[in-house]
This record gives structure tokens, C-alpha cells and sequence, in this order.
């Protein structure tokens, strides 16, 4: 025996017990390989971008999507691929939202989107950077200011400087 012998006899057992584990049956008659089972995000559309893990509020950014700045109530993002991919990722995922296309880029001027509160809107802004292969999304947020229906009179009052039997609250105030 020589000295590497042990290792060939180790390597050689390694080698079987790896085998028992793989066992192939054959083929389903016909010869058609059977289907491999996928979660619906596997299965895309040509061109559609895959869902991202960044958010811009309740927006889902595509996959790849990074963001640059917070300022506020606005979210600036940037993603590796054209405004106009990006631009039909967000037309096939929200058929329902206006889009707005113009020379400059694409824009979706009011989403409220499923789950989010009703009052909670989103304008999202799509443009080229640089070469037109980097795209700068904008999502800005705001919600409706409450109106004359939702407040009391008291408080709507208040709101315009005035108690409620229409004197105002503060004489020397009068600007």
C-alpha cells in the first residue's frame, strides 16, 4: 500500500455514499420532462422587471432599484435600466393608473395604492440620467387636506382666526 492510499480509499467511499443518495427515475413515457414547479414571480412576462425589496412609501421599487435621497415627503430612487421599462413595470402592475408619457419621461400623477389609506396619494415622476440607461424615479407624497364636510364648525372657525360667533380670536391681529 502506498502512502496515498488511505485518501484514494476515503475519496472512493465519499464517492458511493454521495451516489446512494442520487437516484434518477426515468422519464414519463413520451418523452416530455415533467414541469417544474414555480411561484407566480417566476413566471415573467418578456421585458417585465422583477419586484424589488425597496420601498418608496408604499410604493414597490423594481428589483435593483436603490434610493438616493429622503427629503420629507419625497423619495428620490435610482434603477440600471431605461425609463421606458420602468415606466410599463409600473403600467402592467397598476392598469388602472393614469400615466402621463412625455418627451422628458413618464409620469403617474396620482396613485393611491390597494392597502394604503385612502387619503394617502402618490405622484410618481420617471426620467432619464445621463446615458438614458439609469433612470431617476421620484415619488412624492402627500395626503388630502381635510375639508369643510369632515370639520366642525368650531374648528373651521378656528381655522380661519375667528371663535365661533365669528369675532376674531386675537384683536391685534388683524393681518
Amino acid at each position: 500500500m502506498g502512502k496515498y492510499a488511505p485518501f484514494g480509499l476515503a475519496i472512493a467511499m465519499l464517492g458511493g455514499a454521495a451516489a446512494c443518495g442520487r437516484r434518477t427515475s426515468p422519464p414519463p413515457s413520451g418523452g416530455a420532462q415533467p414541469a417544474a414547479t414555480a411561484s407566480a414571480h417566476d413566471r415573467l412576462a418578456p421585458g417585465e422587471l422583477p419586484p424589488g425589496v425597496e420601498h418608496a412609501f408604499e410604493l414597490a421599487l423594481p428589483r435593483g432599484a436603490w434610493i438616493d435621497r429622503r427629503f420629507g415627503s419625497e423619495i428620490y430612487a435610482l434603477v440600471s435600466d431605461t425609463p421606458e421599462a420602468i415606466a410599463n413595470h409600473y403600467r402592467q402592475s397598476m392598469p388602472r393608473a393614469e400615466a402621463i408619457a412625455g418627451p422628458n419621461g413618464t409620469i403617474f400623477p396620482d396613485l393611491i395604492l390597494p392597502g394604503a389609506a385612502e387619503k394617502s396619494h402618490l405622484r410618481v415622476s420617471i426620467s432619464p440620467v445621463g446615458d438614458g440607461r439609469t433612470t431617476r424615479i421620484n415619488v412624492l407624497r402627500w395626503e388630502d387636506p381635510p375639508t369643510a364636510t369632515t370639520l366642525s364648525h368650531d374648528e373651521l372657525m378656528r381655522r380661519s382666526g375667528l371663535t365661533p360667533d365669528g369675532k376674531l380670536l386675537d384683536p391685534k391681529h388683524l393681518d
